[in-house]
């Protein structure tokens, strides 16, 4: 199960390093450099480099505390399913049910990264 883990915890990643292309269409940072798509690019690439510059739309603050909540996740599962015995014969009815609603939770986070080449289709819910 720790593969699955491994794989949110490397889409986090990737997603957090392109954080600052999260804006609304609505977003000031749209405004810059023409308005157009690259412009926004260039606009956020300039904005995420200087230190405590924000937009106006929170987009890329949003974005980076919904990740670190799925992360919290993924890690108090990896957590979790290191202090429980993998006998079956000793695993009681409660630990049985609350691994399988964590294995779960975890499928359900994999679901947007499905077209991903490293997604694991044994992973669908």
């Amino acid at each position: 199960m720790t593969d699955i883990a491994d794989f949110l915890r490397a889409r986090y990643t990737e997603d957090r390093a392109r954080v600052g292309q999260w804006h609304d269409l609505e977003c000031d940072i749209h405004e810059h450099l023409g308005g157009d798509l690259a412009g926004a690019i260039a606009a956020a690439e300039m904005l995420s480099a200087v230190p405590g510059a924000v937009c106006s739309c929170g987009g890329p603050e949003s974005v980076l505390a919904d990740l670190d909540a799925k992360e919290r996740i993924v890690n108090d599962f990896a957590e979790a399913s290191r202090c429980w015995d993998p006998d079956p014969e000793t695993w009681y009815e409660v630990a049985d049910g609350c691994a399988a609603a964590l294995h779960r939770a975890l499928r359900l986070l994999a679901v947007p990264f499905a077209a991903h080449p490293d997604y694991d289709a044994r992973w669908r819910p």
